[in-house]
C-alpha cells in the first residue's frame, strides 16, 4: 500500500489597530502550523497603551480560516470585525471594533493583490496578502479591566502562508503620517525562491491622495537604492517616472536588537514605534511627502543579500 504523506506548512495573520492619536496601540500575530486539512498555534496580543505595555500568548487549537478572515476560538477576525478574547493567568484582552472604509488591494484579475499575478503561481514557497490596507475602526479594546477607544483609529490587516518563510526579508507597515491620517504604507521585501533560483522580490503598496499605489517588480519598479546600518533602513524605488524614497529610523535599544525567533529564523530584528519619512515625486515634482513617528519595522537573516 502506498503511503500518503499529510502536507505541511503554515498560516500566518498579522492585525495592527492604532487609536486616532496613533498613541495607543494593539497588535495580534497569529502562527499557525498545517499539517493535513488541520491547524494550531499560537497567538499572541501586544499593547502599548500610554503608561502600560505587555502581551498575552495562548495557544489555539480550533482555527478556521479562508482568504480574508480567521476564526481562532472566541475570536474574529475579518474585513468588517475585529473581536478579541484573548485570556491567560498573566490577563486578559478583549474587545469588538467595526471595520468601516476598508481599503484592500484587490482590484482584479490580473492585479489580485500583494503578490499581482504571481499569488496564482502553484509551485512558490511564500505567499502574503494584505486583507486591509487600511480601515476606520469603531469600538473599544478592554486591557485587564482598562478600556482603550479606538474609534476614529485604523486597522491593518495581512495573510502570510506557504511551504517555507523567507530566510531574508525587510517588513514595515506604517498608518497615519503628519496631517494625512489615513495614509497609509506596507513595506515587502523578501528573497524568494522561484523554481530552482532565489531573486530578490519587493512589493510596496500606500495609499496616499485618496488612491492605492503599488511599487513592485511586477509593476516594473526597481530598487535603485537599499541600505541598512542596524536599524536605520533607506530604501529608493523607480517605477517609470515616479520615484519613492523611504527612510526608516529604527531604535537600537536591546528590547529590538536582541535575538527573537521567526519561523526558524533566530536573526531578527524588530522595533515599533519609529520614524519614517516618504517622498512620492513624477519627473521630479513632488506628489506626495509626510512623517511618521508610529511605524513598525522587522528585519530577518542577511539583509545585504536583497539586491
Amino acid at each position: 500500500m502506498k503511503k500518503h504523506s499529510k502536507k505541511v506548512g503554515f498560516e500566518d495573520w498579522y492585525i495592527r489597530l492604532v487609536d486616532a492619536k496613533g498613541e495607543k496601540i494593539v497588535s495580534c500575530n497569529m502562527r499557525l502550523n498545517k499539517i493535513g486539512s488541520s491547524m494550531q498555534g499560537s497567538l499572541k496580543c501586544t499593547y502599548d497603551i500610554g503608561e502600560r505595555k505587555g502581551s498575552i500568548s495562548v495557544s489555539v487549537t480550533d482555527v478556521m480560516s479562508d482568504e480574508t478572515s480567521v476564526h481562532l476560538g472566541q475570536s474574529v477576525i475579518n474585513k468588517e470585525n475585529i473581536i478579541l478574547d484573548v485570556q491567560n493567568a498573566e490577563g486578559a484582552l478583549s474587545g469588538h471594533l467595526e471595520l468601516e472604509h476598508v481599503v484592500d488591494l484587490n482590484k482584479s484579475f490580473l492585479q489580485p493583490g500583494m503578490m499581482g499575478i504571481y499569488k496564482y503561481v502553484p509551485f512558490m514557497e511564500f505567499y502574503q496578502e494584505v486583507v486591509v490596507l487600511r480601515a476606520s475602526t469603531v469600538g473599544v479594546i478592554n486591557v485587564d479591566g482598562e478600556e482603550v477607544d479606538f474609534t476614529g483609529g485604523s486597522c491593518y490587516i495581512q495573510k502570510q502562508w506557504g511551504s517555507k518563510f523567507p530566510n531574508i526579508w525587510v517588513w514595515a507597515q506604517c498608518s497615519g503620517f503628519d496631517d494625512a491620517n489615513d495614509t497609509t504604507l506596507t513595506l515587502g521585501i523578501a528573497r524568494l525562491k522561484v523554481l530552482f533560483n532565489y531573486y530578490t522580490a519587493f512589493t510596496i503598496p500606500v495609499y496616499y491622495n485618496d488612491q492605492v499605489e503599488i511599487f513592485s517588480n511586477y509593476n516594473g519598479g526597481q530598487i535603485a537604492k537599499l541600505y541598512r546600518y542596524k536599524g536605520y533602513v533607506h530604501l529608493i524605488v523607480t517605477q517609470k517616472d515616479k520615484l519613492l524614497d523611504v527612510k526608516i529610523y529604527g531604535r537600537d535599544e536591546f528590547e529590538c536588537i536582541s535575538s527573537k525567533e521567526t519561523h526558524g529564523i533566530r536573526d531578527v530584528y524588530e522595533c515599533d514605534k519609529v520614524k519614517m519619512e516618504v517622498k512620492i515625486s513624477e519627473k521630479g515634482n513632488m506628489l506626495w511627502e509626510g512623517t511618521s513617528l508610529g511605524c513598525h519595522i522587522e528585519m530577518g537573516g542577511n539583509t545585504s543579500k536583497l539586491k
